[in-house]
């Protein structure tokens, strides 16, 4: 039982600024949003990072109810590149940038209290 909460517990608080590593290691960050429990980073060649709280699905990395979607724990420490575009939809349909992801990148991103908002080019 100890070893359960353990594993479910979340990821101590981060008090000081410290360097973010892991799937950014080596990548230029051009422009970072922040919500209020989650935080995005593009990338100069348009890739999106995201990290913190998945709860409400703001980091574009689970569906509540879609299979095709990959699922993850609701709570990222370090940065995960948010690579599945088909998680952008509107009003149910499936989005240009699923059905031909290689052709869009991400220009910038915004973040709020649950939600986030990407500019593709």
């Amino acid at each position: 039982a100890i070893a359960a909460a353990a594993a479910a517990a979340p990821p101590p608080l981060v008090e000081h600024p410290r360097l973010v590593g892991g799937a950014l290691a080596g990548a230029t960050v051009v422009s970072a949003a922040c919500g209020a429990s989650h935080s995005l980073a593009v990338t100069a060649d348009g890739r999106l990072f995201a990290f913190g709280d998945d709860r409400w699905l703001q980091l574009g990395l689970r569906d509540g109810g879609v299979p095709s979607i990959r699922r993850g724990p609701e709570m990222r420490a370090e940065p995960v590149e948010v690579s599945a575009l088909g998680a952008l939809r509107a009003a149910g349909h499936v989005s240009d940038a699923a059905r031909e992801p290689e052709r869009w990148r991400v220009a910038c991103a915004a973040a709020g209290g649950a939600h986030s908002l990407l500019a593709l080019r």
